[in-house]
This record gives structure tokens, sequence and C-alpha cells, in this order.
């Protein structure tokens, strides 16, 4: 899985991770929403080549495991992107703490 990382730049509510429900309401998009997703566009699809999926969320920054299976739960369903948000934290040496923690790897 390759690796992102989303600056703080306006709203933490982005429409790339959110998934509208017939209620009108957003909801976190969960990897069952993706899989369903990803099913339609492999059935509609008229392209044959390889395409990236990108995923943006937040890993904790103090555990590793954790944001290990944060990101392996995505990888299993077929994303192939992982942008780490750092929407809500517009302290640049946090971010930077985070970026030089690098990524959760999944070996």
């Amino acid at each position: 899985m390759k690796y992102g990382f989303v600056l703080p730049r306006g709203d933490a509510r982005t429409a790339a991770n959110l998934a509208h429900t017939t209620e009108g309401r957003f909801e976190e998009l969960t990897p069952a929403d993706f899989q369903v997703m990803k099913a339609y566009i492999n059935e509609n699809r008229t392209e044959t080549t390889p395409f990236d999926v990108i995923m943006e969320g937040k890993t904790p920054r103090n555990d590793r495991p954790k944001a290990i299976e944060t990101v392996r739960k995505w990888a299993e369903v077929g994303v192939t992107w992982w942008l780490e948000a750092m929407w809500d934290d517009p302290d640049v040496e946090h971010n930077l703490t985070r970026i030089h923690q690098g990524p959760p790897r999944l070996e």
C-alpha cells in the first residue's frame, strides 16, 4: 500500500471519506461500504487498466498496532493508497512528528 499525508486545510469532513445515506445524512464510510462501491465499479467499468483507490483517514499516533490494523482493513478490501489526514491539527510540530514516524507498514 502507498501512503500520503493530508495536512490541515479546510473542513475535516471531506466527501472522500463520507458515505451519503438514503435519509440524507452523511456517515463515515466503512470497509463494507467500500466493497459494495468497488463491486459496482468492477461490474460497470469498461476500462481494463488497473486503477488506484485512495482512502483518507487517521491512525493513532501512539498506538502502532492499532494504526496497522486501521490501514490493513482498508487494504484487504482493495484500497491502494492511504492518506493520513491531519485536518483537525493545525500544529505544524505535531504534524511533522507524525510524518517522521512514517507509515504503518503492512508486512
